[in-house]
């Protein structure tokens, strides 16, 4: 079973066809920014495992400590920051719900899925850890989450088990909460134009596109679409742009064989001197410098 990072942005996808659920584990963490802001389909749950953090979700802020569980549900666009960002680290089990439907019959698919699965409700964004099931549940979930990125023997069984257990446990407590993101009015259509204005981005970053084209995509105007993408986010549509085109430049110095122009102009920065100077106001080193660190070296150019 492989260990991965979690990923800077979606679309992605979180394990298998047959069995989507993945472990990660946070990366070191180089700046404040600890969690790029993106969206998934799945549920995630953030295990809080060193330091403070304050994740974003669909605009509202939370803070957690290290031992909490924040529950992201399905659509909600996230980020997350930490001002002690070297200390703070996280692990991320993300799975869709759907996963446990051969294992129920038609009733608890009723009770334990089906209003996970509709976005008619959704798990509580924190479970009550003074509560013994809570306390109990986050213990079983973090202890399979650890099992599973030490590629312990019948780790899959027993994430598969815990996650399954929240499910029912939250069912049978009442902790469900009415789901209100997706409503077709105020905030519900905020946060799904925003969620498509970043599907757009994250397809698009590598051309020549900017906040007018943005905008135009969701039918808003350049200011009503600044303001309503960082009150989500918590970032501009610009900055969010170019993580988005840094994430891809990231992936290019990969492979040695690139030239620092030429991923400059593939990941849409439109020359190697803005490339260099974005790359270095976020990473704090050049993009060669960048390269060198990586596992396998690589010249640069």
């Amino acid at each position: 079973m492989q260990v991965e990072q979690m990923p800077f942005r979606e679309p992605v996808r979180h394990g298998s066809l047959d069995f989507p659920l993945a472990v990660y584990r946070s990366h070191p963490n180089l700046h404040a920014e600890i969690l790029f802001s993106h969206w998934h389909d799945e549920i995630e749950l953030m295990l809080l495992t060193g330091g403070e953090a304050t994740f974003q979700l669909d605009g509202a802020s939370c803070r957690i400590k290290k031992g909490d569980m924040l529950v992201i549900n399905s659509g909600v666009i996230h980020a997350g920051t930490s001002e002690a960002f070297r200390e703070c680290a996280f692990i991320a089990v993300v799975f869709d719900p759907s996963l446990f439907a051969g294992m129920m019959d038609a009733e608890e698919r009723h009770a334990y899925l089906d209003p996970l699965l509709s976005r008619h409700m959704a798990l509580p964004v924190r479970l009550d850890t003074h509560n013994d099931a809570a306390s109990s549940l986050a213990t079983a979930i973090r202890t399979a989450a650890e099992d599973w990125l030490a590629d312990a023997s019948g780790s899959r069984a027993a994430m598969s088990a815990a996650l399954l257990t929240l499910l029912a446990v939250s069912a049978r407590q009442g902790w469900f909460v009415p789901r209100d993101g997706d409503r077709t009015g105020g905030e519900g259509l905020k946060c799904a134009r925003i969620r498509h204005a970043m599907h757009y981005v994250q397809t698009h970053s590598h051309q020549s596109i900017d906040v007018e084209d943005m905008a135009a995509r969701v039918h808003l105007s350049r200011f009503h679409f600044s303001r309503q993408f960082r009150e989500v986010t918590g970032m501009t549509p610009l900055a969010y742009l170019t993580r988005c085109r840094m994430q891809t430049a990231e992936t290019l110095l990969r492979d040695p064989d690139r030239r620092i122009m030429d991923i400059a102009l593939d990941a849409g920065f439109g020359n190697a001197s803005w490339f260099i100077a974005c790359f270095r106001r976020i990473h704090g080193c050049t993009p060669a410098a960048f390269r060198s660190r990586m596992p396998d070296g690589g010249h640069s150019v």
